[in-house]
Parts: C-alpha cells; structure tokens; sequence
C-alpha cells in the first residue's frame, strides 16, 4: 500500500491552476475547456496518483509447480526437526553405492522432478528429500557365512547384508514417522534400487507405518527388488521379467522352508527338499501359500492397502529381483556363480531406460493429489493497515476537489479581470482610478 510519501505530489498539482482564465464569475463551458485542455497532463497525474493510492493492485494468479531443490538431499540421520515438506521423497541407494542417490535413485529422482514441474492446482508445492545414510553393504558379503550357514543352519545366521537391510529398514522408519508426527499433511513418495528396494518393502510392511503409509503414501518405486515376489496382486509391474519372478531374498528364505520341511531320519540336511525347492523356483512352479507365508513372516510383505501404490521394477537375467532360473542353471546345469553374476550384472543395473514407465503410475497419483492441496491463506491486513488506507483515500478524494474548485475559482477571477481591461480599453479615464479590492488579481 502506498505510504504518506506518495501524497506529495498531490500538493503541487492540486494548488497549480491556470492564470489569466478568470472571469466575472461566470463559468461558460468554453472557459473551462480552455482550462482542462491547457492543463490536461497536470489534472491526468493528480487523477493518476490518487487512483494510485486507491485501488489495491490484484494478487497475481499463482502458477502451479512441485519445487524440488537444487540443494543435495538431508541425510536421514540428521532430518528430523527439519522443514515439512508438502512432498516427501526418500530414495535409498543400492549396495556399495555411493551417497546419496546412487546412480539409479538419482535418475529416479529427476525423472520425478522433469515430469512433475507443471501441474494442475493453485500453489506451488514443495518437495523435501531425503537419503538413507545406511551401510549399503555388498551382498557377496552372504559368501562370508557360507551355503551351509544360509540354506541348512536351524536358525539364519547373521549376516552383513541383512543387517545392513535392518539398519536401513529402521533409519526409513524413523525419518517417516517423524513425518507422520511433525508434518499433518505432507505425503510420501519412496524410491529404493536393490538392496536399498528391500529396505523400501520392508519399512511400508512394518505395522508402525501401517495406517500413516495408507494415508500419505502417493507411490514406492523399487527396482531389481531382492524381495520381490508374486505375492502381491495389484502392484503394477515393469521390465520383461515373468509375473512369477522371486528375489534373492524370499528365494534363500523359500529354499530354508522347504529344507525344513524335507529333514527326515534319512536325511538330516533335507537335501531332497532343497533340489524340490530349486526346481519350482526355476521354473515358476513354486508354493504360492508357502512364498506369501515366508514373505509375511520375514517382513518383506506390504499391506494390502498398498499394493497399488507399489511399483516393481525387474528384467529377465536379474539375478537380485528373479534369482529362479539362475539358481536352477547353477544347480542343474553346472552354470559357475561368476558366469551368472557377470551375466546379470548389466542387466541389474540397466534400469534408467525404463524410468519413465517406472514413475508414470506415481507422477499420475501426483498430479491427481496436487490440486487438492491448499495452503492457509494470508492473514487479513490489520487494522493500522486499514486506518492508513481510509487516510489516503480520503486525502486523495479531497485533493481532487480542491484542485478543481481551484481551478474553476481562478478561471472565474481570470474572466472578471478580462472584462475590466476590456472596460478601461473603452473608457481611458477609468483607467486611471484605483480598482477595488475585487478587481485585483
């Protein structure tokens, strides 16, 4: 709102009027257009100023935009207490990446950000981000405990890989919980690759997220997912690896169930199980009961709410989200562990072609969400505001009128000064007597 600094010009220009147009009093139409044509610009500014001053201007329409941050994402370790967000979005890189992203998570994460910079709604919403700063341990460490150790020990042994699972699992857990009670309405969007995927699965499986995940959870993208498995209809699916591929991780668990199962007076180890379960998870005859049991009672399965909120994202070949038909090879066709590895290597970390499909079912609920959002509006002006506003208006309205009546009091005394000369111009000897006080300019 203008201050008592834009009514100066007001004074000037309200007491400035034309002289030499007075006249007996009289005010004829062509006197007074004589005056405005004269002065045009000088009354055009006054009625300018106080315009000015009395309309307030329009707030501008707001353009609709998911604002992610050129600034490198919180650590989880050090988000809580920070900034809520109106979106948040945590990526967990996969084993032995580097911090924060990892190539794959960060390809994610500016697909999501390209294609969710205009959207519909009214307010610009902002995007908080936050990484998993996890040990992200290599799975080969698992070689350390050794095959016996993983498939016939009575209990798992621990291992490097699934605790660093655990230690990612738990960090994730922490930062959306804090969320869910420091941000009423901000929501989620999750992105994991690999080991990092497991971690996204298992945190959305926990019961302690069950009902918040539900409510604010807009998509969880997870890519050669160590934990998936065909136990989850509705999750949408991408890559060309069949709809019954099982992961690293339910397979081990799978193998170790079906081991148990077989352990007979003849045969302790219960290696007929073993080859029984290897045969059905090369080639997609598994146990789909038993695959659903081993998925809820090791953590890895999401609610069911859920499932269309999930995107998974596995190829053929990839032996950390569809480690059937490799197991099957090495066992049966005397296919050596490194050939596999080799073999699925690229293909494990050839997911950024596909990262427009995987993110199209997320951007989709995105867009659906972000017209609903509304931010508090502004406050209303206070009171002094308001008081200053009466005090200019009401100044400018009554510099208005003392600028015109002004004029038209000048152009009356400019017209009786005329009419006089013009009177003395016949009669010399009036001229030479003294005119009264209301003939003088």
């Amino acid at each position: 709102m203008p201050g008592p600094s834009a009514l100066r010009p007001l004074i000037p220009i309200a007491a400035t009027t034309a002289a030499g147009a007075e006249t007996d009093g009289r005010l004829t139409t062509a006197a007074l257009s004589s005056y405005l044509v004269t002065h045009r610009l000088r009354l055009g500014a006054l009625v300018a100023t106080a315009a000015a001053l009395i309309t307030l201007p329009a707030a501008p329409a707001e353009a609709a935009t998911l604002q992610w941050s050129d600034e490198p994402p919180v650590a989880a370790s050090a988000a809580t207490g920070r900034d809520c967000g109106d979106l948040l979005f945590v990526g967990v890189r996969g084993s032995a990446e580097p911090e924060p992203y990892g190539d794959t998570i960060a390809a994610l994460r500016d697909s999501l950000a390209e294609q969710t910079a205009d959207l519909p709604g009214a307010v610009d919403l902002r995007v908080r981000e936050v990484y998993l700063d996890y040990p992200a341990v290599s799975p080969e460490t698992l070689g350390s405990v050794g095959i016996d150790g993983l498939l016939f020990s009575t209990e798992m042994p621990p291992t490097e890989f699934y605790d660093s699972v655990t230690a990612g699992r738990v960090s994730m857990v922490q930062v959306l919980q804090d969320s869910a009670t420091r941000c009423p309405d901000e929501h989620w969007v999750l992105g994991g690759f690999s080991q990092g995927a497991q971690v996204v699965a298992e945190a959305l499986a926990t019961e302690e997220l069950a009902d918040a995940a539900d409510e604010r959870l807009l998509g969880a993208v997870v890519l050669g997912n160590p934990a998936n498995a065909p136990t989850m209809p509705g999750v949408t699916s991408v890559g060309d690896a069949e709809n019954d591929a099982v992961g690293l991780t339910p397979s081990l668990y799978y193998l170790r169930q079906r081991i148990a199962e077989a352990r007979q007076p003849d045969d302790e180890l219960g290696v007929s199980g073993a080859l029984r379960s290897v045969v059905e998870l090369s080639d997609g005859s598994l146990d789909r009961e038993l695959t659903s049991e081993v998925m809820t009672d090791n953590g890895m399965q999401p609610p069911s709410a859920l499932f269309d909120r999930i995107t998974q994202v596995c190829n053929t070949g990839d032996l950390i989200c569809d480690a059937g038909p490799g197991l099957g090879r090495m066992v049966f066709s005397a296919s050596p562990l490194q050939t596999e590895v080799d073999n699925a290597e690229p293909i494990h970390l050839g997911y950024a072609s596909l990262m427009d499909q995987a993110t199209a079912p997320t951007i989709q609920r995105i867009t659906d969400w972000a017209p609903t959002v509304q931010h508090p509006a502004p406050a209303p002006a206070a009171e002094s505001d308001r008081f200053l506003l009466g005090v200019a208006v009401g100044v400018a309205g009554s510099a208005v009128l003392v600028g015109l009546a002004t004029a038209l009091t000048r152009i009356g005394r400019r017209r009786r000064l005329d009419r006089a000369d013009g009177q003395d111009r016949l009669d010399p000897e009036r001229a030479d007597r003294p005119r009264s006080a209301q003939d003088r300019p």
